[in-house]
């Protein structure tokens, strides 16, 4: 961390410690990944914000399945938004927010990207937050 490092060097040097700094960042890591990347459609597991291009509203919703499995569902706020309205939704532009294989820990971030970004097209409760969670998410 750059000024923390140095100066903690300074303190342990001073009491005969030494230390060695490690980069986090390294050639090795920014060139070599050995596997593809998924394809956004094709990851599990996520919390997810979909837009409709026609009029800027927007969706976030969490599935443990591929995306691609859940854009075939035709009961969700988004199917209906596209379908009543004829407008057309931004399925290749869909942002996955969160990444996580734990069902309730998906359903929480899912909930705190709601409530912080207060999506329109959001129409059924999601995970129901303990009010601390308020007080947690106004200070952002």
């Amino acid at each position: 961390m750059s000024g923390l490092s140095e100066h903690l060097s300074r303190v342990f040097r001073a009491q005969d410690i030494h230390t060695y700094h490690k980069p986090y960042n390294t050639l090795r890591s920014i060139l070599v990944l050995p596997k593809d990347r998924t394809p956004t459609e094709k990851k599990t597991s996520v919390v997810y914000d979909i837009t409709c291009n026609d009029c800027g509203e927007h969706y976030i919703g969490e599935t443990a399945r591929t995306r691609e499995k859940r854009n075939k569902q035709t009961t969700s706020a988004i199917r209906e938004r596209q379908s009543q309205a004829n407008h057309e939704i931004d399925w290749e532009g869909v942002k996955i927010l969160d990444k996580e294989s734990v069902d309730i820990k998906r359903k929480i971030k899912e909930a705190i990207h709601i409530r912080c970004q207060r999506p329109t097209l959001n129409r059924d409760r999601c995970y129901d937050l303990p009010a601390i969670f308020d007080q947690l998410l106004s200070r952002n």
